[in-house]
């Protein structure tokens, strides 16, 4: 690894990502302009090679852990773009996804919503809760939030992530106990679960508390339902 990258390299925040214990993955995930460039960084386990696709350009990014955690420095650049990850696994399959983490995907919480939440005056909460089919910057995908007031980390696990909790680390919304995320390229149909883990209680999964379906093929889950 280059020594220009190596120092950008949040040596305590990656631990905290491999050892899938982040309330705030985006701290370090996805896409930051900082006064060497354009910084991309992702965490994908089981993945032995990723570039980032800007356009038609694919820039081959380092591995920093031998766990999965994967960056790049275009020192050419001083502006968010829209990209992908083009992957190779261990096995030899590859994929090309959208970045969760991306800029493009915003909170579909408001700050008065959050602020009703906590107060329990927010009566429209099954509108976030749960899995939600949605779009976010023309890109379809799901958009989960459930609220794990003791959680330190709560991630989405299904088929599309093959049940790992360290891929889809959701983001915490301050002290309010609202976990969210929308992964791009799900769609109504697909099983998932929360995993959740706790300060010294280690880690469970559980349905969805709010979900309208459950699946028990290949194994009990809940499922994104396109019902509003």
């Amino acid at each position: 690894m280059e020594k220009i990258l190596y120092d950008l390299m949040d040596w305590a925040g990656i631990e905290e990502l491999v050892y899938s214990e982040s309330s705030d993955p985006g701290r370090l995930l996805g896409e930051h302009v900082i006064k060497e460039g354009l910084l991309i960084q992702a965490f994908l386990p089981n993945a032995e090679k990723v570039s980032v696709k800007i356009g038609e350009e694919q820039f081959p990014m380092e591995m920093a852990d031998e766990n999965g955690f994967f960056a790049v420095l275009l020192d050419d650049r001083r502006e968010l773009v829209p990209y992908h990850f083009c992957i190779t696994y261990t096995d030899g399959d590859n994929e090309e996804i959208i970045d969760p983490y991306s800029y493009q995907f915003h909170t579909a919480f408001t700050e008065e919503e959050v602020r009703k939440f906590s107060a329990g005056i927010y009566y429209d909460s099954y509108e976030k809760f749960g899995a939600h089919p949605a779009v976010e910057a023309g890109i379809e995908g799901v958009h989960f939030a459930v609220w794990a007031p003791d959680a330190m980390r709560v991630s989405v696990v299904g088929d599309f992530n093959f049940w790992d909790g360290r891929r889809h680390q959701m983001r915490r919304l301050g002290d309010s106990g609202i976990f969210e995320l929308f992964i791009p390229g799900l769609a109504a149909g697909c099983g998932y679960m929360y995993e959740i883990k706790r300060q010294g209680k280690g880690t469970t999964r559980k349905l969805d508390p709010v979900s309208r379906q459950i699946s028990s093929v290949p194994i009990i889950a809940s499922v994104v339902s396109d019902e509003n």
